[in-house]
């Protein structure tokens, strides 16, 4: 399973400060899109998916799965918060 971007490219991102996206394809036959997530977040509390129809069921149809984020947005009704160290402390949060 070939990853993009490469080990070298990424760190070049890293060490310019960019956002990054690390993805791979794959043909998941025998899971569905939550099966996956499920398995990959290893019911991990900060994890998210979203996913794209393109056509219907027919067509592409893709999922990214997000693990073990940088920073955390949560709003709940007409309050937000924000944690910007959430891979060092999930507690971390200030009023937006």
């Amino acid at each position: 399973m070939a990853l993009v971007p490469s080990f070298a490219e990424f760190e070049a991102g890293w060490t310019a400060g960019q956002n990054q996206l690390v993805f791979t394809r794959l043909a998941a036959d025998l899971d569905t899109p939550v099966s996956l997530m499920l398995k990959l977040a290893d019911a991990g509390r900060m994890s998210f998916m979203l996913e794209s129809v393109t056509g219907g069921e027919v067509r592409g149809r893709y999922s990214v799965v997000g693990l073990k984020p940088d920073v955390i947005w949560d709003c709940r009704g007409t309050e937000s918060r924000i944690n910007r160290q959430a891979r060092f402390d999930a507690e971390a949060f200030e009023p937006l």
